[in-house]
């Protein structure tokens, strides 16, 4: 290979590799906007973001980690600038964090429908109302089998 092709293929390393940083730290900031959402419990804006969510794991993609990660392991023989190795480091330390805000909104999803589950089956009990204790339209907490 000469070494104008191996420039040129490291350019377009170094590219992919930037524009993969870029779109994978919007990603990042989307899951946190998204966090913020489900804990504001702002629906319009959780559901507004769900498209463009869509849209940034469909741009992301699986290949393109491959494709790049293909590309770094082709150029290790040939050594690999440190700037690159840098920006994978990065890559891949973004990719971490990532996954941790993944688990994160995931475990308050499951939280909040816990708690809605919990608050139905309470509200759709066909049993004794012992034990529960609601609240009339005042405010006012109401005695088990009394009606308001």
């Amino acid at each position: 290979m000469s070494s104008a092709a191996d420039t040129v293929q490291m350019t377009t390393l170094i590219a992919e590799l930037e524009s993969l940083c870029s779109d994978v730290s919007q990603f990042s900031a989307l899951l946190d906007d998204e966090f913020e959402a489900m804990k504001a419990q702002d629906l319009a804006r959780l559901e507004a973001l769900q498209p463009v969510k869509e849209r940034a794991l469909a741009q992301l993609g699986d290949t393109r980690f491959r494709r790049v990660q293909a590309q770094l392991s082709a150029g290790e023989a040939a050594g690999l600038p440190v700037a690159v190795t840098e920006k994978w480091a990065r890559l891949v330390e973004t990719a971490e964090t990532i996954k941790a805000s993944l688990a994160r909104n995931e475990v308050l999803i499951s939280r909040k429908l816990t708690v809605v589950r919990e608050a139905l089956q309470t509200l759709y009990q066909t049993g004794s109302r012992e034990g529960v204790q609601l609240y009339d339209r005042l405010g006012r907490l109401t005695r088990p089998g009394r009606s308001s």
